[in-house]
């Protein structure tokens, strides 16, 4: 049609040269022809669909609250949630660390979820679902070229059991200094150093001091078996420190770290410890305490930790 219209607006001498050469041309070789020129114009087509338009969700930051129905006090809502791992009708739909702004092309209503992620021991390349939260869970429309702002509200599982939730605020301490430790945990209450509240905890080397450490003073029954065991903690500190377990086995006690060393920060920040393995490790014990220790780095003149919020957590 396109060639039937350039002749027939196109100079007269011209079309009647045109109409000259058609009269001449093949029927095969027109219909060849043909072929190809709608191969080309098909080939356009493939190559530039029509795009479909998305809808965004969009993801700043979450809140996190207590569940109306939890049974018992999780202490602090302090987090470290810095991942939206996203299922669109049940389906993974990708792991983004916030804030951040994605496509999707699911037209219409569909059920959200997001779970919290966090950097398990504190290491960015471990990056996990925290086991213990529940997913945020909504429907949401998604209207082509609309942009859906979510505050998801994340809560504790109303499964999670808190052994030991340390918060420094109460008379008398869930923690302390062990036999080998020569130096003590100390509560402080200098607002310019508390992490929140009134209090938090304190211990520094002195120059004739080289070990701090503390385990709780009560031992726990954990769950074994790979089930998932947690330390949390708000902490600062200018020398590496690290945690384990001491698991009351059978005639003895065995000390079994996590071989997981804190970084020094001059900021509180908040870190999630996997102690799964180890408590699986020793997995005949009766029971079991949780340490903290810190041992002087080479360099550092008068090593100090601040700790707050020290929770264990499973279910």
């Amino acid at each position: 049609m396109s060639g039937n219209r350039e002749i027939e607006y196109g100079p007269a001498g011209a079309r009647k040269k045109q109409l000259t050469v058609r009269k001449l041309l093949p029927f095969s070789f027109l219909v060849l022809l043909s072929i190809v020129v709608l191969g080309i114009f098909s080939g356009c087509n493939l190559l530039n669909p029509d795009e479909e338009i998305p809808a965004y969700v969009r993801l700043d930051s979450v809140i996190m609250e207590n569940h109306p129905a939890e049974p018992v006090s999780v202490g602090s809502l302090s987090q470290k949630i810095v991942d939206g791992w996203i299922y669109v009708n049940d389906n993974v739909a990708g792991v983004y660390e916030m804030p951040f702004i994605v496509p999707f092309l699911n037209a219409g209503s569909n059920r959200l979820q997001i779970r919290a992620g966090i950097l398990e021991n504190g290491i960015s390349a471990n990056r996990v679902a925290y086991p213990f939260f529940f997913p945020f869970d909504t429907i949401i429309d998604f209207t082509p070229g609309a942009i859906n702002r979510i505050a998801p509200r994340i809560t504790y599982d109303t499964a999670t059991k808190f052994p030991v939730i340390e918060n420094f605020e109460a008379a008398g301490l869930k923690f302390e200094k062990t036999s080998q430790s020569d130096t003590s945990l100390m509560v402080i209450t200098d607002a310019a150093e508390v992490f929140e509240g009134l209090a938090s905890g304190f211990s520094v080397l002195a120059s004739n001091h080289s070990l701090f450490e503390i385990a709780t003073t009560d031992s726990y029954v954990l769950p074994v078996g790979g089930k998932p065991v947690y330390l949390e903690l708000n902490y600062k500190c200018n020398n590496t420190f690290s945690v384990g377990i001491f698991a009351n086995l059978p005639g003895q006690v065995q000390q079994i770290s996590t071989s997981v060393f804190v970084n020094p920060t001059t900021t509180w920040k908040k870190i999630y410890i996997n102690l799964t393995e180890v408590v699986s490790t020793a997995s005949s014990a009766t029971n079991y305490k949780i340490y903290i220790q810190m041992q002087r780095n080479s360099g550092v003149s008068t090593p100090h930790i601040f700790l707050d919020n020290i929770k264990v957590v499973h279910r």
